[in-house]
């Protein structure tokens, strides 16, 4: 019988050597690759990751400051409407002082005609304090 390797020619021999040695550079070149990718990977990963911390530490402060602006919006909210009470409470004062100084202008003004006639009202004043004298 004859064996597989006697039954093959020199050529048969050196094209299938030539196929292994090219299969063996493209496992290699293969390989390389792949050891590339898997660093790309882990870069990848790695960016991903910090990334990922950052964006949690973001939402944190993030959340913080909001609490924060809620509380002074709160506060600025308490103050506005403490500010609205006291403007109506001047308002209301202002309608009060509105309203006795018409009274004061109304009295003034008979006052003042009341000074116009005084000699007259005198006059009358005179006249009748005669009248119920001579009673």
């Amino acid at each position: 019988m004859m064996s597989a390797t006697s039954s093959l020619s020199k050529t048969d021999i050196k094209e299938a050597n030539d196929h292994l040695q090219k299969l063996h550079q493209r496992i290699f070149e293969l390989e390389t690759q792949l050891q590339l990718h898997s660093l790309h990977v882990e870069d990848l990963q790695q960016t991903n990751a910090e990334l990922q911390r950052q964006l949690a530490a973001n939402r944190e402060s993030t959340g913080s400051l909001l609490k924060e602006k809620e509380r002074e919006i709160g506060e600025l909210k308490s103050q506005l409407e403490a500010k609205d009470l006291q403007v109506q409470r001047l308002l209301s004062a202002a309608e009060e002082r509105d309203d006795v100084m018409l009274k004061l202008e109304e009295k003034s003004r008979v006052f003042y005609e009341v000074a116009e006639h005084r000699s007259s009202l005198a006059q009358i004043l005179r006249v009748l304090e005669d009248i119920s004298q001579s009673k």
